[in-house]
């Protein structure tokens, strides 16, 4: 079986995208989740979200980097607090970042907990 030159070309641009694809989606995917958590007190939705966070660090029952960052008195941010809440444009709270990504879903236990499970590169039991 004879291809032509542009059957070649074709045959391979094709590996190449979903070689490319392969790549991405596995470059997002993790051993380790880390869990930036922007906050300020004095806000109803920030008390049930930290408590969503505490649940989920406790129960969830896998390792997380979990970094609370709280906005109440900016002026004592440590240096580090400062580049985190820069870095991620953070104006209102509660913010939750996951490994560098906004987390835009819905404020629940469980939508936080599954979006946090789909950055695992293998699903901890606890994911399943």
């Amino acid at each position: 079986m004879d291809f032509s030159g542009k059957t070649k070309i074709g045959f391979i641009l094709i590996v190449f995208i979903l070689s490319t694809i392969l790549v991405v989606s596995y470059r997002e995917k993790t051993e380790k989740v880390s869990v930036i958590y922007f906050r300020r007190t004095g806000c109803s939705v920030v008390e049930k979200t930290d408590n969503i966070v505490q649940e989920i660090d406790g129960d969830l029952g896998i390792e997380l980097e979990i970094i609370t960052v709280d906005l109440t008195r900016e002026e004592k941010l440590s240096e580090q607090e400062i580049i985190l809440k820069n870095e991620y444009n953070v104006i209102g709270v509660p913010v939750i970042i996951i490994n560098g990504k906004e987390y835009t879903g819905v404020f629940t236990k469980e939508s936080i907990e599954g979006e946090i499970c789909k950055k695992f590169l293998f699903r901890p039991e606890e994911c399943k």
